[in-house]
């Protein structure tokens, strides 16, 4: 078993984003030395002010992730392209498949000890109505080719097949994650959007999954140290409707709205309208088919097996959106 201490070097990979400074953070916390690999073009204000060897570089070059990968003991990858835009289904391709890749070999010729593949929850299958899923839940996003769910799935294939031959790799698969830091602005959209919402507003009929990012970042730790070799572990934390959260939401704000959800075919036709006009004008659409199919179904999600086996401790979704709204200062 691995152990998180003044004695371990780790690399992170997309330290710059959001769950990637929280995880270092939760490293520094225990006194692991990291090594911070980002973007040579990445807003790195997350990182600042914080006793971290940073390394400039791209994932998608074989070469700057070896050179990331000299001399650590453990490399916790969480890198991604994260996007429902298909005009993005190329760069998700090279980032999430490509980069993954890259760091595989990586840490196969430097001979890093452990490595942590950060997933989501999306490279399973969406659960059927009335279902709760979990890691045995079979991919079933086939049908709808959404690029995100898709990339993100061969990549982690790429890692459990790793682990199968020999790479001491887990797979961590986080849910929706709320808390401060959000620099690339993904779960605090919704708090964004609704901040100015009045009087009546609709909202998906689906639901999802919603997590504190600072536990999960934990989780991660835990992972690293606990995990067993080519295993996944959700790590997650309350299951609600579109409605709930959204409802929830605005009540932090202050806020108050009749919340509606839609039919699902109302979503997915309001999305092939919304690309149509769009790829017309050559905009970026703010609702595509990939979030439609997505929205619609209740992405509901179990994190019992990292509970049980590595101590995964969820916390409380609300109060990490509540931490979001100060954050944003709103």
């Amino acid at each position: 078993m691995i152990v998180l201490d003044k004695n371990l070097k780790v690399l992170v990979t997309g330290a710059a984003g959001f769950l990637g400074g929280h995880t270092v953070r939760a490293l520094l916390g225990k006194g692991v030395k990291v090594r911070a690999f980002v973007w040579k073009h990445a807003d790195t204000r997350v990182l600042d002010n914080l006793d971290i060897e940073r390394l400039a570089g791209d994932i998608t070059n074989p070469n700057d992730c070896i050179t990331a990968a000299d001399g650590v003991d453990l490399i916790i990858h969480i890198a991604a392209k994260v996007s429902f835009q298909p005009a993005d289904r190329q760069i998700q391709t090279a980032v999430n498949i490509g980069g993954t890749r890259n760091m595989i070999t990586a840490a196969i010729k430097q001979g890093v000890g452990r490595f942590v593949h950060i997933s989501t929850v999306n490279a399973f299958g969406y659960p059927q109505p009335g279902r709760v899923g979990d890691e045995t839940t079979v991919f079933n996003w086939e049908p709808f080719n959404i690029g995100y769910m898709q990339t993100k799935k061969a990549a982690q294939d790429l890692v459990l097949d790793a682990a199968a031959h020999g790479l001491n790799a887990v797979v961590c698969n986080p849910t929706t994650m709320f808390g401060p830091f959000d620099v690339n602005m993904n779960a605090a959209s919704y708090i964004k959007g609704l901040a100015h919402v009045h009087g009546i507003m609709a909202c998906p009929p689906g639901g999802t999954n919603i997590a504190d990012v600072r536990s999960v970042a934990q989780g991660i730790c835990q992972a690293a140290q606990k995990g067993r070799q080519g295993r996944c572990y959700i790590l997650g934390g309350l299951d609600v409707t579109y409605r709930e959260l959204f409802i929830g939401i605005l009540n932090l704000l202050n806020r108050r709205a009749l919340v509606l959800p839609l039919p699902t075919q109302a979503i997915l036709t309001a999305a092939k309208a919304c690309e149509y006009l769009c790829n017309a004008l050559d905009k970026t659409p703010a609702l595509t088919l990939d979030m439609a199919n997505g929205s619609v179904r209740r992405l509901f999600y179990t994190s019992n097996r990292a509970i049980n086996e590595i101590g995964y401790r969820p916390g409380d979704p609300w109060k990490a959106i509540a931490d979001t709204i100060r954050w944003l200062g709103i």
